[in-house]
């Protein structure tokens, strides 16, 4: 079951529970606009590792970045938007792969997720299918996933 929260995610991080917090990035390298906004400027060294990632050149759709930025909280970059604007950028194959590498690493290490409504905002994606891949790629894995609402 996903569970909804009105509020802050940063202000529900506790730093004795193991905390992953995925989102979506742009494949374009820019880090300016929506819920990246507050994440880097709460951990700005997530947002040095996505900026760093694109001075490699390589295909990034698909590719998850993952950032330690506490003691027990890591941030998943998930490069799953091409470009920026458009009718919708979300790529979802790229989007179930991040989603899968996240599942994983969640089941390794047993982190629990907290996120923002990822890829419906400016990335255009469907929150009911989003919602759907939460629930089968994490939540019947048996990942718990906290979803934040501001």
């Amino acid at each position: 079951m996903i569970k909804y929260v009105k509020g802050d995610l940063f202000n529900y991080i506790d730093s004795n529970k193991k905390i992953m917090i995925p989102h979506v990035c742009n494949d374009l390298g820019l880090w300016g606009a929506g819920f990246v906004v507050p994440l880097g400027k709460k951990y700005p060294e997530a947002k040095k590792a996505y900026l760093d990632e694109f001075k490699l050149e390589y295909n990034k759709l698909g590719v998850t970045i993952m950032h330690q930025v506490g003691q027990n909280t890591y941030v998943a970059n998930m490069i799953a938007q091409h470009k920026v604007g458009g009718e919708r950028p979300l790529r979802y194959d790229s989007l179930c792969r991040c989603m899968n590498f996240v599942s994983e690493q969640c089941k390794i290490f047993n982190f629990e997720i907290y996120c923002p409504k990822f890829g419906s905002g400016l990335a255009g994606g469907n929150w009911r299918f989003i919602e759907c891949l939460i629930q089968d790629f994490w939540v019947n894995q048996g990942i718990f996933v906290t979803v934040f609402e501001i």
